[in-house]
């Protein structure tokens, strides 16, 4: 009998180890979630110990042909999307189709062109999916994810074809071999690169597997995005989505004639509307509180402030749609917020904003109710 109970405490012991040592030696992979605040790559918050010191050691902590992996990652890019993506409902199902594909084939190419007008979000959506991919994040603001590189087409006005190949496949090529499994390339504004530039990149856009002078550099495991301004300056305004791509594929096509039958899916960008605009303002406000945490503990925005700066943007909004709002958002309400978070150093604060006797927005410090 007392050898029976013994095996039973046995039994409870060796299964409570069990259970600690499986804690010890995972990875946390619902680590990174803010209710409010963007949605953090797993790395960057790890509970675990086992899942701190692989996030140290490794480059991938995490096996990511695990499905509890690609089932986070999915969820971390839904809440990604539903949290900073506005006003273009239309793009999150094709987003989130090919990041579930590229998940469960990650040899396969995945090329996305996100076009539309300035300033509607195809930057934001690029780190978004970036940030989804990510284990770390890849700068000072956790704005993109550390297995992405991005490249700016304006950066490259005057380079001659052979002083751009150098360049960027030394670059892209470093890339493709530090992560081959979920590496990312942003491509912004390739509309500002000439042609005969372009066609540099072509095996990276779908048309070959290596470039030739990487031929150990697999190109197929990236996910590449380029974001281009075409249909710019308004002109896809009061176009429906049909012609709005249309309108794209045929100038895209048109500039990069060998393009045309590769495999980038085109997404075309909903110019802002009012209703847009105005998430844009609640978003950008709260923006401040998860950019000082720590400092400030929320800010409440009065009823009134948000038709305030429609009101503000209403003439540049049809040219620079979203980025004018939050633009404006930053210039009006972002030094009031840092002075007094000087002031009241390094006191934890409760912000209002509001309009004052002038009709102009103030920011004062609150009590919580």
């Amino acid at each position: 009998m007392r050898v029976g109970n013994g095996l039973t405490l046995i039994s409870v012991l060796v299964f409570i180890a069990s259970c600690l040592l499986v804690w010890l030696l995972d990875v946390d992979l619902e680590a990174g979630r803010d209710d409010e605040c963007t949605e953090r790559p797993l790395c960057e918050s790890q509970s675990m110990l086992f899942g701190g010191l692989a996030c140290a050691f490794f480059t991938y902590p995490v096996d990511l042909n695990r499905n509890d992996y690609k089932r986070r990652v999915m969820i971390r890019l839904e809440r990604l999307l539903q949290r900073n993506l506005k006003g273009q409902p239309h793009i999150v199902d094709s987003i989130k189709r090919s990041v579930a594909m590229k998940l469960e084939s990650p040899g396969k190419a995945l090329i996305l062109h996100f076009a539309g007008d300035n300033g509607v979000g195809k930057t934001t959506l690029a780190q978004l999916v970036s940030l989804a991919f990510a284990f770390r994040c890849g700068d000072a603001a956790c704005s993109i994810g550390d297995t992405t590189l991005v490249l700016s087409g304006l950066s490259y006005d005057g380079y001659t074809v052979a002083d751009f190949r150098a360049d960027v496949v030394r670059k892209v090529a470093a890339h493709a071999k530090r992560y081959p499994q979920n590496g990312v390339v942003i491509i912004n504004d390739l509309g500002g690169l000439h042609p005969d530039l372009v066609r540099v990149l072509l095996p990276l856009l779908g048309r070959a597997s290596t470039f030739p002078e990487e031929p150990a550099a697999p190109l197929n495991s990236l996910t590449v995005i380029i974001t281009t301004d075409f249909g710019r300056q308004g002109r896809t305004q009061g176009k429906s989505l049909a012609e709005m791509r249309r309108t794209i594929v045929d100038e895209f096509n048109g500039l990069y004639t060998q393009l045309a039958s590769s495999m980038i899916q085109t997404l075309p960008f909903l110019p802002a509307s009012i209703t847009t605009a105005k998430e844009i303002v609640q978003l950008s406000l709260l923006d401040f509180t998860c950019r000082n945490r720590g400092r400030i503990r929320k800010i409440h925005v009065d009823r009134g402030v948000v038709e305030w700066f429609i009101y503000l943007v209403k003439d540049d909004l049809p040219t620079e749609n979203g980025r004018t709002v939050a633009n404006a958002v930053e210039a009006t309400v972002g030094p009031s917020i840092s002075h007094l978070l000087r002031e009241k150093s390094p006191s934890l604060v409760s912000l209002r904003v509001a309009l004052d006797n002038d009709g102009s927005v103030a920011v004062l410090e609150t009590q919580d109710e």
